[in-house]
């Protein structure tokens, strides 16, 4: 692990730490791998063999469009649930919003204050990061596609395994911005 990102670590607050590690890491990486394998499992459903691509909707599961889905759904409803969650835990006096200096990198704490606007910019970041190395992981390495079975282990593995990158930065956001779960007015405001 990076230095910058031990010495982060360590200026968060041991309330804090405890609270990512047990709901952003375990909790949440139990949760993303029985979600994202119960989807892959009923969306595969009938499907024995799923192609590499196939028409999106029409043509059933395929690993790319699936993939790409799970690399935007998955930090976007993650940022949901554990906006929530941080939230609710400072309500109850758990947690407390993050001083300044243990707030994260820049790019952390410039991120919407808006709940929707949020989980949208982190969706984005991280399909716009792995999106293109995925496909040309997927293109190399299973160009025939793969059975039911794998895809459903796949799906499940890369649930857990994005889970476990993002969701703790995506806690540190929301205890690091008090307006992270406020509601937006249709000009775009802050209420």
């Amino acid at each position: 692990m990076p230095s910058a990102v031990l010495d982060h670590w360590r200026a968060v607050p041991a309330t804090h730490r405890r609270w990512i590690v047990i709901n952003s890491v375990i909790i949440s990486a139990i949760w993303n791998l029985f979600i994202n394998g119960a989807i892959a499992w009923v969306s595969s459903k009938g499907h024995p063999h799923i192609p590499l691509w196939s028409t999106p909707l029409l043509g059933g599961p395929n690993l790319i469009t699936d993939t790409i889905g799970t690399l935007f759904l998955l930090p976007f409803t993650t940022c949901i649930g554990v906006t929530f969650g941080v939230r609710q835990a400072q309500g109850k006096g758990v947690l407390t919003d993050l001083e300044a200096h243990e707030k994260g990198p820049r790019w952390l704490t410039d991120l919407p204050p808006t709940l929707l606007r949020r989980s949208t910019r982190l969706g984005l970041v991280v399909t716009r990061a792995l999106g293109p190395l995925s496909v040309v992981i997927l293109l190399i390495g299973f160009g025939n596609g793969i059975e039911r079975t794998s895809f459903v282990l796949y799906k499940a593995v890369l649930g857990l395994a994005l889970g476990l990158v993002v969701t703790p930065f995506i806690a540190l956001a929301a205890m690091g911005n008090s307006h992270a779960g406020t509601a937006e007015t249709p000009e775009g405001a802050t209420v």
